[in-house]
């Protein structure tokens, strides 16, 4: 059926196409390019509408993401809204799998669960490194976020937990690990992805490099 409806817009274009060949001599040149211009814009308008969010829709929400016990950590507003391709795994689960089907307009609050956002506190992802083992510039401190590189060449995430006299304290579990996490999502913008968005599995900005 698919095949047959797609065919049959082939065909419809084709049989346009044709009609305004056989009155070109009519039209000015430019007339001409107008008209066939605006053919192909409006059919690929039609084409790429997007009306709802699911997977390889580019998404612009406004959110505040606060704690159980009230603390808001993070917010972006609708006019700097945050934007993600939906269904690559640009944000947590938890709060994907709840957006999918809003529209624009719509608000949603949503609580995601440890296990649907930055995983369950592991008290083993901790590890005591000798403070000569980092730069000399290097002024540590709790809290302070980290990007170290294994023996394979790994990056891993981590912070400071603890500073000793001679030895510090990593923490490799996310800040937000073993939190539930509570939204409130309002969707502001849809539209569809572009193929190399799709392919690079993130949207590309004015500002995007590669």
């Amino acid at each position: 059926m698919k095949r047959l409806i797609y065919a049959g817009k082939s065909f419809i274009l084709y049989l346009c196409l044709l009609s305004s060949h056989q009155f070109a001599n009519t039209l000015r040149p430019s007339v001409r390019v107008w008209a066939i211009f605006v053919f192909w814009v409006s059919e690929e308008l039609i084409l790429t509408q997007v009306n709802k969010v699911e997977n390889g829709v580019v998404v612009a929400m406004a959110y505040s993401l606060h704690l159980d016990d009230g603390e808001m950590i993070d917010s972006a507003p609708a006019d700097a809204p945050l934007t993600y391709l939906h269904g690559h795994q640009n944000i947590i689960p938890g709060l994907e799998r709840e957006l999918t089907g809003l529209t624009i307009g719509d608000e949603k609050d949503v609580a995601v669960a440890p296990a649907d956002g930055y995983g369950e506190y592991d008290e083993d992802a901790k590890q005591l490194i000798a403070t000569n083992l980092f730069p000399d510039d290097i002024e540590l401190e709790e809290g302070m976020a980290l990007q170290l590189q294994d023996d394979d060449g790994n990056v891993h995430q981590a912070f400071v937990d603890n500073v000793q006299k001679d030895q510090v304290l990593i923490d490799f579990n996310h800040p937000l690990a073993g939190r539930t996490l509570h939204f409130n999502v309002k969707i502001v913008e849809l539209r569809a992805a572009t193929a190399e968005e799709i392919a690079h599995s993130h949207v590309h900005d004015d500002e995007h490099v590669h």
